[in-house]
């Protein structure tokens, strides 16, 4: 019976850790949509400007190349999505009328605005 309760266990764990990177992948994609809106914005990586389209490629290719090693949205943004993975340069965003910031801190609001878009489990 100790066998079957240790595989149980297993078994609810592996189900608890797909339904976060379920969520998690759905906050992320709400951020990402939420990023590929704001066609005003410049995306500044390694000191080269880039569109809101591209900024969110990028993201997206960033995600793919990490999702087994990341497990919530909040890490994406901390660990992926805010810094080159070569150079370690924070990523900028300029906004018109706005002073450029890091896009961590960015990154973090836009999430906090679009999480409240996705639906809950």
């Amino acid at each position: 019976m100790l066998l079957f309760n240790d595989k149980s266990r297993a078994l609810q764990a592996d189900i608890v850790a797909v339904q976060s990177q379920v969520v998690y992948g759905k906050c992320i994609n709400a951020m990402l949509e939420g990023l590929a809106q704001k066609k005003d914005l410049i995306f500044v990586r390694n000191g080269d400007e880039h569109t809101c389209d591209e900024a969110v490629s990028h993201l997206r290719l960033k995600l793919g190349n990490t999702r087994n090693r990341i497990d919530t949205a909040e890490q994406f943004i901390d660990k992926v999505a805010s810094s080159s993975s070569i150079t370690g340069k924070p990523y900028i965003v300029k906004m018109p009328g706005k002073s450029d910031e890091n896009a961590q801190p960015f990154l973090h609001a836009l999430i906090a605005q679009t999480d409240k878009t996705v639906p809950a489990q």
